[in-house]
């Protein structure tokens, strides 16, 4: 819906010099125990599914009113209140059934019942379908019972509206007529969705197998998986007897847990073995992941067999476009079981550019606190530059404090549990905000896996931090999910974290240049957006200091027009990932993986019986399968247990055919943390380069043995080995 909610916003015109403002109306901030929508719930029908919502409007005697709502709607939510009055009212209760519907959740209901703006209800007759529907703003809801009243003693009629808002009774279309016009509907929709009629057939003249096209779907995707597999050759087994024999050792001990019940080995040259050199192993999978040969066939198939237009527009192109984007953001939501009615899909250029919204649009005070795991990748550090530009403090803190914080039940801040390798920032001194109601805004950010070492964390650190919030103080939880969500499943309906950042490229290779900001509706009333471009905003003028901001998060939050040819490449990359099983599938495969790698990593040893590498991480826990990932970042060892030049590694590696990956991965406080490095000596160092581009690979500071450190100063990162061979 590209026009806005009903909302409060100031007048456009001019009132003395300054003149007046108008910028995004958001919706009234809800916290967890308070949902309006949810509010007087004994009075209506909530359907959540369309299996309920054909139910509801098709049987019993009564007529039947549906709010159609969003979570986010301002007029929605200030509509609601007059709604449940009419729910309550006796002589409509007993004639009337009322029903509750929100449109992220049955976006197909809404769409046939023609939804274009919101506060809308929707009147329908069990018998005979849809009779009318009726836009329900704040200003109008008033007219709702009048409206209903008319329809009542004129069931058997038809309905329309005059120019205010009222129901007028029309005689009824002969039987013949409606079905007429019901089949032309029917098949203008049924065009549109295929643009191979009218104009969409013209604007597709010279496709060629625009019709296969229409039919690709996630089987054909199967299909093509199974059919490239069997034209390339499989991996054979080895050759060498010692190591066919630890190749079936391995295979008893994981089982179907490793290579998706036995296909990898078909998979794997077909699907991306193919397009490397027999002596090439791609392992950087942290870096990005690889597409594989079947999703890129079916995206080209799309594209071939389709147009897509500007989802900005409206003509069957770009409704198709559009119908695509939506489709993208449901399969988002899905994937990590989400509420579409708690959260939004905020398609974003990278998971940096989605932090980087967070970072600009939190309602920042003087008193504000930033607290973030120590173990954060830089793009996550960089959010505290907003913190601070408004007066706000940041704390770099580790795992132990964080532990100590959210099990502590004195209602103490975080600063009371920060330890000696805690950092903390002084405020800059900066006026409060003029808006601001009182609340201070505080935010914690923490990696689900950090991307050096692939420690996980504690989910359970989200729901733990929110309960922090206390009135006048507000604590919101951002997951930087990026290195997780590629081989372990998150679910939404069980932690629920604000904000979630995440790249596509790094679970399926394809597209890259996308990623997605996954923000809770409550949050994203919060926000506090400040530049504003199109598609985010629904009214402006030239002249004068007015602009309206659309309402729904996603769109507002969403400048210019998204990627959406990209974003249309998802549900392919979805369906790969789907038949190989699964997150849960790719989980057991990459944990199978890294178990014996750890094993084969500390077994290796120079001729004197010295260790060859240091690992970084928790590898070595009896419950690393729960809080390691699979990546393995270490250091080498000489026999002596002086350090192997990690350059000179990456050189070597290289030249075997090895695609890793070295270095700090822009995580320095992990990698700090490991090497036993102090923040001084980084800031010291950073005088001496000569040049921009210039590594320094060694930093030779005196200081006592601490076993802890590992011995190590770099550090290489494995891939988490999804397609790894054996």
């Amino acid at each position: 819906m590209d026009a806005p909610c009903d909302t409060p916003r100031a007048s456009p015109v001019a009132t003395g010099a300054a003149g007046a403002r108008a910028s995004a109306s958001a919706p009234v901030s809800h916290g967890e125990a308070e949902k309006w929508w949810k509010k007087d719930s004994e009075l209506w029908v909530d359907c959540h599914t369309e299996q309920e919502f054909e139910q509801a409007v098709t049987t019993g005697d009564r007529l039947v009113l549906v709010d159609f709502f969003a979570t986010w709607c301002n007029g929605c939510q200030r509509s609601y209140p007059e709604l449940c009055k009419y729910a309550k009212d006796p002589e409509l209760s007993s004639q009337v059934k009322f029903v509750k519907v929100c449109i992220e959740e049955l976006k197909r209901p809404a769409k046939e019942a023609g939804i274009k703006s919101l506060p809308h209800a929707v009147v329908y007759d069990p018998k005979r379908g849809k009779l009318v529907g009726i836009d329900v703003p704040p200003s109008k809801v008033k007219n709702l019972k009048v409206n209903l009243m008319v329809i009542l003693k004129n069931r058997s009629m038809d309905f329309k509206l005059d120019p205010n808002g009222f129901v007028i009774p029309v005689p009824p279309q002969p039987k013949g007529a409606q079905e007429a016009e019901a089949a032309a509907r029917r098949a203008a929709a049924a065009a549109l969705e295929s643009a191979t009629t009218g104009l969409g057939a013209k604007l597709l003249q010279g496709v060629e197998g625009a019709a296969a096209a229409a039919a690709a779907t996630g089987a054909a995707v199967a299909d093509a998986v199974a059919t490239t597999a069997e034209a390339a050759a499989p991996l054979v087994a080895p050759a060498d007897p010692v190591l066919a024999a630890a190749k079936a050792e391995f295979l008893k001990r994981f089982g179907s847990r490793y290579g998706y019940s036995g296909r990898i080995d078909a998979l794997y040259p077909a699907e991306v073995g193919s397009r490397m050199e027999p002596h090439e192993h791609y392992l950087d999978y942290t870096g990005s992941s690889v597409y594989a040969n079947s999703q890129l066939e079916a995206i080209f198939r799309e594209l071939r067999g389709h147009l897509f237009g500007n989802p900005h527009s409206a003509n069957p192109s770009s409704s198709f476009a559009s119908e695509r984007v939506e489709a993208a953001r449901d399969l988002v939501l899905k994937w990590f079981n989400a509420d579409p009615a708690e959260y939004q899909v905020v398609f974003t250029r990278s998971a940096t550019d989605a932090l980087k919204i967070v970072g600009e649009t939190y309602p920042w005070g003087p008193q504000s606190e930033f607290a973030y795991l120590r173990e954060n990748h830089n793009s996550v550090l960089g959010v505290r530059e907003y913190a601070m530009a408004k007066g706000g403090r940041f704390h770099a803190v580790n795992e132990t404090s964080v532990e100590s914080w959210v099990r502590d039940s004195s209602g103490a801040d975080i600063t009371k549990f920060l330890d000696a390798t805690s950092l903390s920032s002084g405020r800059r001194q900066v006026p409060p905000p003029e808006d601001d109601d009182g609340t201070v805004n505080n935010l914690f950010a923490f990696p689900a896996e950090d991307n050096f070492a692939g420690v996980k964390y504690p989910l359970s650190w989200i729901n733990a931090v929110k309960a922090k919030s206390r009135p006048g103080r507000r604590w919101r939880v951002l997951l930087d999910a990026a290195a997780y969500v590629p081989t372990q499943p998150l679910d939404l309906s069980s932690v629920r974290p604000d904000f979630v950042s995440m790249s596509f490229y790094k679970i399926f290779g394809y597209p890259t240049g996308l990623g997605a900001l996954i923000v809770r509706v409550d949050a994203a009333a919060d926000l506090k957006k400040m530049f504003w471009g199109g598609g985010s905003v629904a009214l402006a003028t030239s002249a004068g200091d007015f602009h309206v901001l659309k309402c729904r998060p996603s769109e507002m939050l969403e400048d210019g027009t998204v990627s959406f040819l990209d974003i249309a490449a998802l549900r392919h990359g979805f369906d790969l990932m789907t038949n190989l099983g699964g997150t849960h599938a790719i989980q057991g495969h990459v944990e199978s993986l890294r178990a014996w790698t750890h094993q084969a990593l500390i077994s290796l040893r120079h001729a004197n019986g010295q260790p060859v590498v240091a690992l970084f991480g928790k590898h070595h826990l009896p419950e690393a399968a729960k809080v390691q990932g699979g990546i393995f970042n270490f250091a080498l060892l000489k026999p002596d247990g002086s350090l192997f030049s990690y350059k000179s590694f990456e050189v070597a590696a290289a030249e075997a055919g090895l695609h890793v990956r070295t270095g700090a991965e822009c995580n320095p406080g992990a990698c700090y943390a490991y090497l036993g490095v102090a923040e001084a000596e980084v800031e010291a160092l950073a005088g001496t380069k000569e040049g921009c581009h210039d590594d320094v690979e060694y930093a030779h500071v005196a200081r006592a043995v601490v076993p802890a450190m590992h011995g190590a100063v770099e550090s290489m990162d494995m891939a988490d080995g999804r397609h790894v061979r054996m």
